[in-house]
């Protein structure tokens, strides 16, 4: 009980003055981003029911159908299972010169073409690839 009585007050200040209250008995998530892989050519990306190989150099479009980028490579938390793509889009989609990485679940096969399902500014958002 004394806990609680001493954490109301420390709770009330720190909400006033715009700070965070420390968390008790609480924990988070890791923030360490995950290290990625290239995935081997011969695992499948069910998603798209492509082989990695496949995926790679795939030329890429927008919703409209108009050809916006291209897969550089296919990446993951280990070389059997892919997560994301790195994609070299166009300078008419992005300003600078680098590769977004791109989710998986934000590509879809339509027909034979491979369509992000995002907008210009989300792909922007995106973060950039290491090369």
């Amino acid at each position: 009980m004394s806990i609680l009585r001493n954490a109301l007050p420390l709770a009330f200040v720190t909400a006033a003055l715009g700070l965070s209250a420390p968390a008790f008995a609480q924990t988070t998530a890791s923030t360490t981003p995950m290290t990625m892989v290239d995935v081997n050519d011969d695992a499948m990306v069910p998603m798209l029911n492509v082989s990695a190989d496949d995926l790679e150099d795939m030329d890429v479009y927008d919703a409209s159908g108009k050809e916006i980028g291209e897969i550089d490579s296919v990446m993951g938390a280990n070389e059997t299972t892919a997560s994301v793509v790195k994609i070299d889009f166009d300078d008419s989609v992005v300003s600078d010169d680098e590769d977004r990485v791109v989710p998986i679940e934000n590509l879809a096969m339509n027909g034979k073409n491979l369509v992000v399902n995002l907008d210009p500014a989300a792909i922007t958002a995106l973060p950039q690839a290491d090369d």
